[in-house]
């Protein structure tokens, strides 16, 4: 059971829930919430150090570009993933699952769906005099609908809508009201693809994702941003003698959240610093995360994965995921394992411990595991 003090419910809880430990709130990390929204569920993805915006594998295409779906040889497909996690502060029982698929309309055109939950088990909420108050069931939630189409023969375009909601905690304290926080957002997602006629594939992806509202968990309307992502991804796959594939896939990643001021510890100027970023549109926020005064290179978060597969059937993955300072600094490598039998497939992914304290992923050490099935074949 996770014990959390009330008081730091909106200063840190909301805005860092991802690694649910003591943390400043005097930092200049950008700070958002619905974190999960930037968890890779996807089990192919993982085993490659995140690595999946431009890929081949469409098992679990909904939850890193729904662009791939029209390119499926496969007319439909549907994925089952679940992942363990935050166990290495004792936060036992929390874990993030999802269920995802496609469903080709025609040759050009495909529909896509996801759910995914994050559990962060329940919490005894306490006052800052270490007495109990409530228990709550802490999660969070996005359910996520999309459309993609085929431009031409090479690249496809993806547009997807999601509901998130955020309960985090509940009650009423010094006449503030907390409450489960709700938006609604978007996805663009983009796909270049490139067959040779030695059957080599090059793709490149780019993808929008979580552009939506700002999130409120109290009664006095304070709001927090969504983190708001640019991805940018490439992958070639050598198809070699047909028998053997080897698959290098690498991804940028730009949080488009700006950002908090600096302290200086001049109260009134800290104070009017704060307002005004509190106080920022959506959209200029995104904008304002190019020049937020940070270095951009520390905002980046960079994912490189190698996927070595055999007829088809069997797969080794491999990669290393980085994070810059700016945006929590987690570095591991990932390993993972596939298996595709006809229709079916089971995927499994591990997050090789590395770091300690906030520089430690919540992921570490961690088993995830997902299953899927493709159904048909792209003769229609």
């Amino acid at each position: 059971m996770i014990k959390i003090k009330y008081i730091l419910l909106h200063s840190v809880l909301f805005l860092c829930c991802a690694n649910l430990s003591a943390q400043t709130i005097y930092t200049t990390v950008p700070t958002t919430v619905a974190t999960f929204l930037r968890t890779p569920t996807d089990i192919i993805q993982s085993g490659m150090g995140n690595a999946g915006i431009a890929t081949e594998a469409v098992e679990y295409a909904t939850l890193n570009n729904i662009a791939k779906a029209p390119f499926s040889k496969s007319v439909m497909g549907f994925g089952v993933t679940y992942s363990p996690w935050l166990t290495d502060i004792g936060a036992n029982g929390a874990f993030i699952t999802s269920l995802s698929g496609f469903k080709q309309l025609s040759s050009e055109q495909a529909f896509s769906f996801a759910f995914i939950y994050n559990g962060l088990g329940r919490a005894q909420f306490a006052d800052a005099n270490g007495n109990n108050l409530d228990e709550f069931n802490t999660h969070e939630l996005s359910f996520e609908g999309g459309y993609s189409r085929k431009l031409n023969d090479n690249m496809a375009l993806g547009f997807t809508f999601k509901y998130i909601n955020s309960a985090l905690g509940k009650g009423t304290v010094n006449n503030v009201t907390y409450k489960a926080g709700d938006a609604v957002a978007g996805d663009v997602s983009f796909l270049y693809r490139s067959e040779n006629s030695y059957n080599d594939v090059f793709a490149l992806g780019v993808i929008l994702s979580n552009l939506g509202n700002k999130v409120s968990y109290t009664s006095n309307g304070s709001k927090s941003f969504l983190p708001a992502n640019l991805g940018i991804g490439a992958s070639y796959k050598f198809n070699g003698d047909g028998k053997t594939s080897i698959t290098i896939a690498g991804d940028v990643n730009k949080l488009l959240v700006p950002a908090i001021p600096k302290v200086t510890n001049h109260y009134k100027d800290d104070s009017i610093a704060m307002v005004s970023y509190t106080q920022k549109s959506v959209p200029l926020s995104w904008v304002n995360s190019f020049a937020d005064g940070s270095n951009q290179l520390s905002d980046l978060h960079v994912a490189c994965g190698l996927e070595y597969g055999i007829a088809e059937k069997f797969f080794f993955r491999f990669g290393y995921s980085y994070e810059g300072k700016s945006v929590g600094g987690n570095k591991y490598f990932t390993t993972g394992l596939g298996g595709h039998f006809g229709s079916f497939g089971a995927d499994v992914a591990y997050v090789i411990p590395s770091g300690t304290g906030l520089n430690r992923s919540p992921l570490a050490n961690t088993v995830r595991l997902g299953i899927n099935i493709l159904l048909g074949n792209d003769d229609k």
